[in-house]
């Protein structure tokens, strides 16, 4: 079982994510972790290396689940290569040819 998978119990009790359960997650790589790690959690070096080890990945994961001050606009650039209709959903200041190629 990978350690992300058991992270929606620690959704549950917040209090027992520490740092070394966070960094075991990251070095896992799985980019879902962005959906079940609790919000203040994220942080914007969390979103950029697992962005960083998934960008040439199809593995996804829910723009909502990253706050709004982490998302970058390599978040938004994965977001929309995955699936191209969530262009709509990326501020215009983000928006770029590239991100639809």
């Amino acid at each position: 079982m990978a350690l992300y998978e058991a992270l929606p119990y620690f959704k549950k009790h917040p209090h027992l994510i520490n740092d070394e359960i966070l960094q075991a997650c990251i070095e896992e790589g799985k980019i879902q972790l962005l959906s079940v790690l609790p919000e203040d959690k994220i942080t914007d070096d969390i979103v950029n290396k697992l962005i960083d080890k998934n960008i040439d990945t199809e593995s996804k994961f829910n723009l909502d689940s990253i706050p709004e001050h982490c998302r970058t606009q390599a978040v938004y650039n994965k977001v929309v290569r995955d699936d191209d209709d969530e262009y709509d959903r990326v501020p215009e200041k983000f928006k770029n040819k590239e991100m639809l190629q």
